[in-house]
């Protein structure tokens, strides 16, 4: 008898450790729960070995995911920390709130600071002209239930957007939710001002905090029962309200299904199949305790449930694919209530087939699938050959998939992936409705197929109910309608949702206006007016700069190294470096025509990038390698000599005091074990005084300053930030006390010589990550500050130096006082004033930027005690009537 209880608790032993270990799926990225980020990584690389990627096969979707998520998990891999980002900076809110109301010497400084900043958006009421343009991914569609002219889009990292004039003004006010990212939203029937919505994205690396709940149409939201910390690690794919019963409802989650009878109130756990990604009610009258769910388990099990029972309890219909399945998505119709279409992806995420049910949802059968004559209608190309010719088996099914019937006609479906085909006969043959490179009439010319241009990567299908025939698509540019059914015009109504996903910011150092960005899906948009932007280029944007000579110069990039020219309106586009995802691009401060070019293991130049003939290609040079065999991941260019250059690679700081021929390891004692080495910034007068930002979780390690070239380093504060990843930091220029501004995942914050904690400088902008600051110099007192966000686009600040108390209006050498002796003997410092009727507050900071003394010089007060500071090198910052004056000196 013991045998047996010892055989059989081996065996529920090793059936657990057999469930709990999970297939790794590269195309779910985050969504690998058991899986740490290198698991995932190490899947990509073997799956694609030897391969040659192809538009619309997943590929790029997740080289862009991994450049997110890599500098944010190291070293542990866990992607659960990508969850804490909202919770981390609520912890130090609240403890910035109390030690603001705490500290009385800082308070006044913290509230002026609170104050001087007054963020704006830049990103204008409509999205930029020129073909294949766009504002950003939107992830569904709701309709108010009564007004016809009433609809909400959500995006995953822009928040949730309201019209109530079909499209052509859109709102948001979630810019300061938790968690801006939503899957779905639900209104009741009569009251709509009660509106329920599942928070996180399905697709991106927002997690979900549960169910929120307004009852005064959007402007204020509140928790339900259903409530999960971002580390619970939840995501919702989709929510539904019984229309026979509006307190009734149910979310498709990763973990299962849940089920509410009292409008949340209340829920439970009705099923945890692994990962649910559909929910669908039976339409019709009296039909709503019938409810399908469809559900991929250990990332390839395909199965579609079934309940009579209004959710309680599941059955697995027939006929599904149990195997090689990647996501399923149903459509039913009221036109015929028995009738269940469900679109299935392949492990490849491109077609695996279409499956219709006839009873109701309790059986199907196959419809379509890809053959000799029938095309893969989920990939990206015009006419995909047929199988078995290798690559076009795939598509990005797991990124986007989208199916609707319409409501008047059983056999009239439209599904999405990249592009949106439509059947006119129940799923048996298909013909593609929109294109990527579709006709686009505000564009003739641009290409030539004949198909309607909407956007790459279809998220959404909808019919509005208040109209039977006009289709509503969502996609990684914006929001569509299509008349007649989409058959016949498509009509952009994105208008001014501002959602675009930037990575950087580059500015004109001649006019106000000028400036252009790097979008995620959208590529690069410049604008030379405020709120009116065009479209640069295409692809992913990244990195780029605008001639300081000329702005009729710009570079910009896509992905990998891909440089394009746009000279006096003409494009030069570059052959591909091959480099890294992003690959960092600058102009020599010293010598215009000199261009150098990271993202390979040498430094790279080039000397007529700028000045080629058009369309010639411009000739790089390899200079030195700062990290053998590591790629160089930023670098900056000394401002006061041009000699000097710092790049980071993988773990390492280099320095080359040679313009990039030579390299030396100026690491140092940063903490590159427990962080990622993200971004710079040197000082415009000395290039020994550098500032790097970390990446990642490590509370501790966020900002470090060298004044000495990289031999020490000493932490800027690094405890009094939220522990968040930081992404990019900013040094003012000619700042007398040195004046930094950096962007985080969430806000952007300031310090400075005088300050012995970061102070947030965020008033108005939304809570996204920001991904690129830069500063135009308006005068030598003010500046407009502006900010890439990673969701909301691009935003605006004005500067006041004066207010930052890092005024750059020097005191004239006649005006300052003057001091001696230097080196300081025996202690005393001795003040002559030039002006025997001058007054000045002076400060006194050691050599890493610390204060150690404050006071007055007058003519009653002329001399300064430095007895009590050892032996090293301060300096003594003057100021009177808005003017400074700094001098370093010596204590022997």
């Amino acid at each position: 008898m013991k045998k047996i209880i010892v055989l059989l608790l081996l065996f529920i032993s090793v059936n657990l450790m057999a469930q709990d270990k999970k297939t790794v799926n590269w195309w779910e990225r985050s969504n690998n729960k058991n899986a740490t980020f290198y698991d995932v990584q190490n899947n990509f690389y073997q799956f694609w070995k030897d391969k040659t990627p192809k538009k619309g096969e997943g590929y790029k979707i997740f080289k862009r995911w991994e450049n997110q998520v890599a500098p944010r998990v190291y070293p542990s891999g866990d992607m659960s920390l990508l969850s804490s980002n909202y919770e981390n900076y609520l912890t130090w809110l609240n403890r910035y709130q109390s030690t603001r109301e705490s500290i009385n010497d800082q308070n006044n400084f913290r509230a002026n600071m609170s104050n001087a900043s007054n963020w704006t958006s830049l990103n204008g009421t409509s999205i930029a002209s020129g073909y294949d343009s766009g504002s950003g991914r939107l992830s569904y569609i709701a309709f108010d239930p009564i007004d016809t002219q009433t609809m909400y889009v959500n995006a995953p990292d822009g928040g949730l957007w309201k019209t109530t004039n079909g499209g052509s003004t859109w709102s948001t006010n979630t810019d300061y939710l938790s968690v801006i990212g939503s899957s779905g939203l639900v209104i009741h029937p009569t009251t709509t001002s009660t509106m329920y919505l599942a928070t996180g994205d399905r697709g991106s690396d927002r997690r979900s905090i549960g169910v929120l709940k307004t009852t005064d149409g959007g402007a204020t939201w509140n928790p339900t029962s259903l409530v999960w910390s971002a580390t619970d690690n939840y995501k919702i794919t989709k929510i539904i309200m019984d229309p026979a019963n509006p307190l009734v409802m149910m979310v498709a989650t990763d973990g299962g299904i849940y089920r509410t009878t009292d409008g949340w109130v209340t829920n439970t756990l009705t099923s945890n199949v692994e990962a649910f990604y559909d929910i669908e009610f039976k339409p019709g009258t009296g039909n709503s305790n019938t409810v399908y769910a469809a559900s991929v388990y250990n990332g390839s099990e395909g199965y579609i449930y079934k309940s009579t029972n209004n959710g309680v309890s599941w059955t697995i219909a027939t006929g599904i694919p149990t195997s090689d399945v990647s996501r399923i998505e149903m459509a039913v119709t009221a036109a015929n209530p028995n009738l269940v279409y469900a679109i299935v992806g392949n492990s490849n995420n491109g077609l695996k087939g279409f499956y219709k049910s006839t009873d109701s949802g309790s059986s199907f059968t196959l419809v379509y699938q890809t053959t000799a004559s029938h095309p893969n209608i989920l990939h990206a190309d015009a006419n995909p050959p047929a199988p078995p010719t290798p690559g076009y088996d795939g598509g990005q099914a797991n990124h986007d998939l989208a199916i609707a019937v319409s409501p008047i006609n059983e056999n009239l479906i439209t599904i999405g992936g990249i592009n949106q085909w439509q059947s006119a006969n129940g799923g048996t043959s298909w013909t593609r409705i929109t294109y990527w490179l579709g006709a686009n009439p505000d564009y003739p010319g641009e290409n030539t197929e004949p198909e309607p241009y909407i956007h790459a990567d279809i998220q959404y299908i909808a019919y509005s109910p208040h109209d039977n025939t006009t289709l509503y698509s969502t996609c990684d540019g914006g929001i569509s309608k299509g008349i007649s059914n989409g058959q016949s015009t498509w009509v952009d109504i994105t208008n001014n949702i501002a959602v675009g996903q930037q990575t950087n910011i580059a500015l004109s150092s001649l006019n106000v206006n000028t400036y252009f960005t790097g979008l995620q899906d959208i590529g690069s948009l410049v604008t030379t007016s405020p709120g009116s932007w065009s479209v640069l280029g295409g692809g992913d944007g990244e990195d780029g700069f605008i001639d300081r000579t000329s702005d009729n110069i710009k570079i910009y990039s896509t992905t990998n190294g891909e440089f394009s020219r746009n000279k006096n309106g003409v494009v030069s586009s570059y052959t591909s470096l091959n480099s890294e995802w992003f690959t960092p691009i600058k102009q020599d401060p010293t010598t215009a025509s000199l261009v150098y070019v990271g993202g390979r293991p040498a430094l790279y130049k080039s000397t007529d990038i700028l000045t080629n003939p058009d369309y010639v290609q411009p000739t790089w040079t390899a200079l030195g390698t700062p990290h053998a065999g590591k790629n160089i991941l930023r670098f900056e260019i000394a401002p006061s000599n041009h000699q000097i250059i710092y790049a980071i690679t993988e773990n390492r700081l280099s320095k080359s005091s040679n313009a990039g021929v030579n390299w030396t390891n100026v690491t140092g004692s940063l903490p590159v074990g427990s962080a990622t080495l993200k971004n710079l910034a040197i000082s415009n007068t000395d290039p020994n005084t550098v500032w790097v930002v970390f990446s990642g979780y490590n509370a501790t390690s966020k900002v470090f300053k060298t004044t000495n070239g990289g031999t020490s380093w000493t932490d800027v504060s690094s405890n009094t930030l939220p522990n968040l990843p930081i992404n990019t930091i900013l040094h003012i220029k000619n700042s007398t006390q040195d004046g930094l501004f950096i962007g985080a995942d969430i806000g952007v914050y300031y310090i400075d010589n005088t300050q012995s904690a970061w102070v947030p400088y965020d008033t108005n902008l939304p809570k996204n990550a920001v991904q690129d600051l830069e500063m135009f110099y308006t005068s030598s007192t003010t500046g407009k500050l502006r900010a890439a966000t990673y969701g909301r686009g691009s935003w605006e600040t004005n500067v006041d130096f004066n207010t930052l108390g890092v005024n750059t209006v020097t005191m004239s050498d006649s005006e300052a006082p003057i001091f001696y002796p230097n080196p300081v003997k025996q202690g005393i410092l001795n003040v002559k004033l030039q002006n025997p009727n001058s007054e000045f507050d002076f400060v006194i900071y050691n050599n890493i930027g610390k204060r150690i003394s404050s006071g007055k010089v007058d003519s009653n007060s002329t001399i300064i005690d430095l007895k009590n500071n050892a032996s090293g090198f301060y300096f003594i910052k003057i100021n009177s009537e808005n003017k400074v004056y700094t001098q370093k000196i010596i204590i022997e």
